[in-house]
């Protein structure tokens, strides 16, 4: 129960937080006319046909400035899972250990009941 609840939940926070400027652009559209006429800085000077961008331009740099002050904020920390010491083998170590080792003859071993003539099935 808890799960069908918490997975669309975190499924729609991390769209949101994806989508925070097309929901910015999309506002803006909607409310365009209202901007222009009450908002915008430009509205005395209808010649720079501006239209709220200046609006929309503001609120872009404010959600770009938020989106880096969140993201700043955010330290990078490494754990360490393995950890082995580096260590250097000297060759004269390593030779010597080798030259110690026990020399093993081959030793041939064959099977006594072992017959040389083909098997062949009774008829």
């Amino acid at each position: 129960m808890l799960r069908k609840l918490l997975i669309p939940l975190l499924l729609f926070s991390l769209l949101l937080q994806s989508f925070s400027r097309m929901g910015i652009v999309a506002s803006f559209y909607i409310n365009q006319k209202v901007i222009a006429n009450t908002v915008c800085i430009n509205k005395t000077k209808p010649y720079m046909k501006c239209n709220g961008k200046c609006y929309l331009a503001k609120k872009l740099k404010k959600a770009e400035e938020q989106h880096q002050r969140n993201t700043s904020t955010i330290k990078r920390q490494s754990l360490i899972l393995f950890y082995t010491p580096l260590f250097i083998y000297s060759t004269y170590h390593f030779v010597t250990q080798y030259t110690r080792s026990v020399v093993m003859y081959y030793l041939l071993t064959v099977c006594d009941s072992y017959t040389f003539d083909v098997f062949q099935p009774p008829q």
